[in-house]
């Protein structure tokens, strides 16, 4: 038995499949890293529901973000045409947004969106065209 202790965590924080589909997204973080860094892993669904990692296996990395406070994303949502992938980061307070090429991300808004009051925990994604809206936990009524 070995006690040494893991060089990466990775801890998932949210899954995706698109609904053509084809693909599921997987957002998570590395929790040994200070700071935190975001991922997002893209496995392919086969018939019967097989997962094939895409990229090797290789996920998109979110990076540290700009200040380098760390990414944790924690949400992750697509549109219905399954052209765009939506990751939240409540370390940032961003909407990172991605369009879907073969299973591929590419960022298409620089800087990411940002979200304010924090903390940034869940993504509802509305009519088309779609633009994530913030939702978060509700807050307690003032007496």
């Amino acid at each position: 038995m070995c006690n040494r202790p893991a060089k990466h965590v990775i801890t998932p924080t949210a899954i995706n499949v698109l609904k053509a589909g084809g693909f599921l997204f997987v957002s998570a973080y590395d929790s040994t890293a200070t700071p935190n860094r975001g991922y997002v892993f893209t496995f392919a669904v086969g018939s019967g529901g097989a997962l094939t990692p895409v990229n090797g296996g290789v996920p998109h990395d979110m990076g540290i973000g700009v200040p380098g406070f760390g990414i944790h994303p924690t949400a992750i949502a697509s549109d219905s045409t399954s052209t765009y992938v939506y990751v939240t980061d409540s370390t940032n307070n961003i909407v990172a947004s991605y369009s879907i090429a073969s299973g591929t991300l590419a960022l298409i808004a620089t800087p990411p969106l940002e979200i304010s009051p924090a903390p940034l925990s869940s993504i509802q994604l509305t009519r088309s065209p779609m633009w994530p809206t913030r939702s978060t936990p509700p807050s307690r009524p003032t007496p």
